[in-house]
Formats: C-alpha cells, sequence, structure tokens
C-alpha cells in the first residue's frame, strides 16, 4: 500500500485521489468511445461523460454521508477521511443513473439515439471506472477486510492508511480490496460482453446492477470497515446491492418484454 503518491513543496498527493483520476477518464473515455460507434461525435461524449461522472460523484458523497451520519454528526469524520475515502461507489452508480436520465435527453434527440443506449454505455464505462478505481482503495487501505487466518490474508502497516481509513494494523485481514478490483473487472467484461452480443439495448446495464448487486453482497460478508447501521441482519450497503439487484431484474424484464426490440449491431457494423 501506499496512501501518498509523492509530496511536492510539502504538501501530499494522495494516491486515491490520483487513482481516482484515472478511473474518471477510463470511464469517460469507454463511453465516448462506444457511443461514437452508434454515430455519435466523441468530443460530445466526453462533455457529457463528464457530467455523468460528475453527478456519480455527488451520488457517491451523499451516500457516503447518509452512511456515516451517525460519526457526522458527532465530528468524528475528519476533512481527510471525507476527501479521500468519502464515497460509496454503489450510491455513485445511482447517481450516475440519475444523472445520465437527465444530461442526455436533449443529445438523444440531437443524434437519433435511445436512452437505453446511452445508460448501456454509460454503465460499461462506469465499470470500467469501478475496478481502476479500487486499486485506490488498496492503496490508501479504506474498504478493509475482516481477521482472518486464511492463507490470502493480506497485512497493512503504514501509519497514515490507520489515520485516513482506520485500517488495523500488523493483522492479517480479508483481502477485500482486491476481491473488489476482481468484481470491477467481471462487471465490466459481463457489461461489455452485453454491449456487443446482445440485439437489445439496455442489458448491459441491467446486467452491471445485478452482477454488480450480487458480488457485492457476498464481500461485503468479509469487510470490517463501517458501512451503515444494520438492520434484519444486513448492512446498509448490503440493502443498496440487494436493491441494486432488484433494479437491475425489473430493468431487464422490461427489455426482454419488448416485442420488437431495437437491433444494435447495424449501427456497429457501419462503424
Amino acid at each position: 500500500m501506499h496512501p501518498v503518491l509523492f509530496e511536492i513543496g510539502g504538501i501530499p498527493v494522495p494516491t486515491y485521489g490520483t487513482i481516482l483520476l484515472i478511473a474518471f477518464l477510463a470511464a469517460i473515455g469507454m463511453f465516448a468511445h462506444l457511443m461514437r460507434r452508434h454515430g455519435a461525435p466523441f468530443n460530445r461524449m466526453v462533455d457529457l461523460g463528464f457530467g455523468v461522472a460528475i453527478s456519480g460523484e455527488i451520488g457517491a458523497r451523499i451516500t457516503y454521508i447518509v452512511v456515516e451520519w451517525e460519526r457526522f454528526a458527532a465530528g468524528s469524520v475528519s476533512w481527510v477521511q471525507f476527501m479521500t475515502a468519502g464515497r460509496v461507489v454503489l450510491g455513485g452508480a445511482v447517481g450516475a443513473l440519475i444523472g445520465s436520465f437527465w444530461l442526455m435527453r436533449r443529445a438523444g434527440r440531437e443524434f437519433g439515439l435511445t436512452r437505453s443506449q446511452f445508460v448501456d454505455a454509460g454503465f460499461v464505462g462506469g465499470a470500467l471506472g469501478m475496478a481502476i478505481g479500487r486499486v485506490g482503495c488498496l492503496m490508501t487501505g479504506c474498504c478493509y477486510g475482516g481477521h482472518t487466518d486464511w492463507g490470502w490474508g493480506m497485512i497493512f502497516t503504514d501509519q497514515r492508511a490507520h489515520a485516513i481509513a482506520g485500517t488495523p494494523l500488523d493483522v492479517t485481514l480479508h483481502p477485500t480490496q482486491w476481491l473488489l478490483i476482481a468484481q470491477g473487472t467481471l462487471v465490466f467484461l459481463v457489461c461489455l460482453r452485453a454491449i456487443h452480443r446482445s440485439r437489445r439495448t439496455g442489458v448491459a446495464a441491467g446486467l452491471f446492477w445485478v452482477v454488480g448487486g450480487v458480488t457485492r453482497f457476498g464481500i461485503e460478508m468479509l469487510r470490517a470497515d463501517y458501512r451503515g447501521s444494520w438492520w434484519l441482519g444486513f448492512s446498509t450497503s448490503q440493502w443498496i446491492s440487494l436493491g441494486g439487484v432488484l433494479l437491475g431484474l425489473l430493468w431487464l424484464g422490461v427489455v426482454f418484454s419488448r416485442r420488437n426490440p431495437p437491433s444494435r449491431r447495424p449501427a456497429l457494423r457501419a462503424a
């Protein structure tokens, strides 16, 4: 782990923030690339992608405040903690979904594209950014796992990780950061395959929520950082995951209920 990338004039440059920037750029680039294959101009899609990324960031921050409200009210969340680890990824996905419907209404009319095409491309890009961004969690020590005697355990030793994210030091923990990286990669590959293979638009977006929600729910069982209050044996993050799975199933139900679904393949061949 390496919470601080380097220092400029004594000012630390956090590794998490740097990797998060890379993740945002990768997500936006993938979104614009996929939309260009539908005939939309790359530069315009980059602009829209930034708007969706900002809405996702707002959603992630708001969800973090809700989840950590008791700690915020008690004044135990420092500004450094909020700026480096103050995000809930699934909350960011909800924010990005809301932002995409609002920002892309005009663009859809302008270029003759459907909302499903926008949302599909957005979630493929979002999954890529999610996988890359989790490397920042590994470097910072946030999203850490509980104690384990399994052979795959990992040990954190950097005092800055404990100061920033409360990471337990010098004990063997479940490698939840690596699992989250693998989860993001899996969701990205599944959604990317769907957007290329399925003749129906909207499938990739639905799979993002189903596959992402199920895998995240399982990983949450191994985590030991605070993720909101518990209700009926599930944490806030697990309830969000279950809600995502339900949303994805409902979304896929609507997608497959269409009798004459628009095919994406002619647009891809024409690109």
